[in-house]
């Protein structure tokens, strides 16, 4: 597996820093970590909190042969201004290094109104 891509993961350094920065503590281990997101929208500075969590790293079988795949997620915390969770994945084939990226929603409103 491409370290420097985990590494950057784990840091939050994959997301342009114009578009979205983090703010969090690098000590708290990635499984359960708690950020504030500053999020540059439309001239507008948005900030939201996530907690970071789903961390796995496993061997997958894809078309016949061994794919091996770290994986982690954000959920949002309340107060966001949208509600779900996002997952992140890395796939490493035998034959090249793909990064990947899937959205899983959680079930709930797209926007709270509470």
């Amino acid at each position: 597996m491409n370290s420097r891509r985990i590494a950057l993961a784990a840091v939050y350094e994959f997301v342009d820093p114009k578009l979205v920065r983090a703010y969090f503590d690098p000590q708290e281990p990635l499984e359960s970590r708690n950020m504030l997101l500053e999020i540059h929208f439309w001239g507008l500075r948005i900030y939201a909190g996530v907690r970071s969590g789903g961390v796995s790293d496993g061997i997958r079988r894809e078309d016949g042969s061994e794919t091996r795949v770290w994986s982690w997620s954000y959920r949002t915390l309340e107060g966001h201004f949208e509600m779900g969770e996002i997952d992140y994945q890395v796939w490493k084939y035998s034959t090249r290094e793909e990064s990947s990226s899937k959205f899983a929603p959680s079930p709930g409103p797209a926007l709270s109104t509470t």
